[in-house]
This record gives C-alpha cells, sequence and structure tokens, in this order.
C-alpha cells in the first residue's frame, strides 16, 4: 500500500519498482505479528492496544469507538459501535 503512494525506500529514499517487492520471510512475519499497535481509533479515544496479527477483528467486532452503518434499511446514518 505504501510503495502505491510513494515509490521510494523509507530508509534511504531510493526508487524502486513496485513489482520487486516481495513478501518478508515468515519468521519476520510472526515477529511483526505479535507487536502490540495503537489502535486507528486512538484519536477517537480508543484505548486498546492489540497485537498486529488482532487488529482487524479488534476493529470489526470489538472497538467501541469504530464507525458502523447502521443495520436498518433505508438508514444510511453512520454511528460508532
Amino acid at each position: 500500500v505504501a510503495a502505491k503512494a510513494s515509490p521510494h525506500c523509507p530508509l534511504d529514499r531510493q526508487p524502486f519498482i513496485a513489482q520487486e517487492i516481495r513478501p518478508a520471510p515468515v519468521a519476520i512475519n510472526n515477529l511483526t505479528s505479535e507487536l502490540l499497535v495503537y489502535c486507528p481509533n486512538r484519536s477517537q479515544g480508543c484505548p486498546d492496544h492489540p497485537q498486529r496479527q488482532a487488529l482487524e477483528t479488534h476493529l470489526t467486532t470489538q472497538c467501541q469507538f469504530a464507525k458502523i452503518k447502521c443495520h436498518h434499511a433505508p438508514c444510511q446514518e453512520i454511528t460508532v459501535r
């Protein structure tokens, strides 16, 4: 995703070709998946720090500050959980 926004290395700012990017090794993925991250809804008040691997679940089912659409048709209201 970041490569689409800026096709430059974040470390040395050298240009690169997005097609040359390869997935991280499994060991690196496993290590980074366990890192604690801030919830993207932190600025709205969410105090949670889930593991990176659990962030999607936190946002879709647990975060009390996530914005969701009303389930009742034809209502288009967006509110926090």
